[in-house]
């Protein structure tokens, strides 16, 4: 048991390792404003998260889901296991700051989307009056530039 659950514990610190870097690469993407690149490494780090709940999952049932008794053999145990756990919750302390401040960079990206896409409406809009919109591609129009 002793051996499973080190093995557990090693991959979930190396899963850590990898989405904390597709956490930094997110970072990247919203600097470069980058959407495509993001939205792909958005996927593989939801495939990624999606490995370390099975393997939290794998390690909970040694304990039948208790998430208590889990942590108390982890602490009695021997300094290998307190290690791995402790190296564990740095990275999702790494993690989670770069997920709020990616969070923040985020939701100012969505704002201006949301501002182009009302920009756009209004076009839309102003050219149907003007009945550019609508009509054959033969059919002249005449639009007012002046202010």
């Amino acid at each position: 048991m002793d051996n499973d659950i080190a093995g557990l514990l090693k991959s979930k610190l190396e899963k850590l390792e990898t989405l904390y870097k597709y956490t930094q690469n997110i970072s990247d993407a919203l600097k470069k404003d980058d959407t495509e690149e993001l939205l792909k490494i958005l996927n593989s780090r939801q495939r990624l998260m999606e490995e370390v709940d099975s393997l939290d999952g794998q390690l909970l049932s040694f304990f039948e889901g208790n998430i208590d008794a889990f942590k108390e053999y982890i602490a009695d145990d021997s300094k290998m296991f307190k290690a791995a756990y402790d190296n564990i919750g740095v990275f999702l302390k790494k993690i989670q700051q770069l997920d709020d401040e990616n969070t923040a960079v985020m939701q100012k990206l969505f704002s201006k989307l949301k501002d182009d896409i009302s920009n756009l409406k209004q076009a839309e809009n102003a050219l149907k009056g003007y009945g550019i919109i609508g009509k054959s591609a033969r059919d002249g129009a005449f639009i007012d530039t002046k202010k």
